[in-house]
């Protein structure tokens, strides 16, 4: 379900109030890969935030968004996600000048590693990276969240995946988290919509010479011809 703001909401604050994972799990069928890699997600759940805000900072949702630079919570409990009190968005509105917060809540990762030989001197490797968490919508009249949207995903990394057998195993995971991170941001735009709009339709209970020829219109793109046309026809149309 999507997150619907009221009207007057102008800007909002993406905070980062999830704690990230001090090591992602990381499965892995080659051999002595398991216990030497070490994933750390802080800089996924930054990526996270940072992405978000610029993507509906790019759409026409609102005239300002900010992004709160240090995590919120204090806490090490990264299984967990905590909502932000009522007094949390209220300080975090007032501090901010903003009118709603976003919050990214929790954001837990696991990564699987597969490989197999493909001839006697290549290998053809592929990765799963699963994605889970939560992120709400405060505002600060209320005592509970606007709403709350789960994220459930997995990403599959393809490209220039086989520099896992040619360079150090130990940083590629963690930039393909980061990389990962920033795509679940972009996919959770769609989540974000702030009022609903009203728009005027006609209802045309058929059709004759002058529909058809603002149809025609429409068609070659002369949008304010067909407008004409039609708004012509529905002013002489008795209720």
């Amino acid at each position: 379900s999507g997150i619907t703001f009221p009207r007057e909401v102008k800007s909002v604050l993406i905070v980062n109030n999830a704690v990230p994972q001090p090591e992602v799990p990381f499965e892995s069928t080659i051999p002595n890969q398991r216990d030497s890699v070490h994933i750390p997600a802080d800089s996924a759940v930054f990526d996270f935030c940072r992405t978000l805000g610029v993507e509906i900072a790019a759409s026409p949702y609102f005239e300002d968004v900010r992004l709160l630079d240090e995590g919120y919570r204090e806490d090490k409990y990264f299984f967990t996600d905590r909502m932000l009190t009522a007094d949390d968005v209220s300080l975090l509105c007032r501090e901010h000048s903003v009118d709603a917060i976003i919050s990214l809540d929790q954001l837990m990762f696991q990564v699987k590693e597969s490989a197999r030989k493909s001839s006697d001197f290549d290998f053809e490797g592929w990765m799963e990276i699963y994605v889970t968490g939560v992120l709400r919508a405060y505002l600060p009249e209320r005592d509970t969240p606007l709403t709350s949207i789960l994220i459930s995903d997995t990403v599959h990394p393809q490209a220039g995946y086989d520099i896992l057998y040619v360079a150090s195993v130990l940083v590629y995971p963690e930039v393909m988290l980061r990389e990962t991170a920033k795509l679940i941001a972009e996919r959770s735009l769609v989540n974000f919509v702030p009022y609903w709009s009203n728009d005027v339709r006609w209802y045309y209970v058929s059709s004759n010479a002058a529909w058809k020829e603002a149809t025609a219109y429409a068609a070659l793109d002369r949008w304010e011809q067909a407008y004409e046309k039609w708004k012509t026809i529905y002013d002489k149309t008795p209720e």
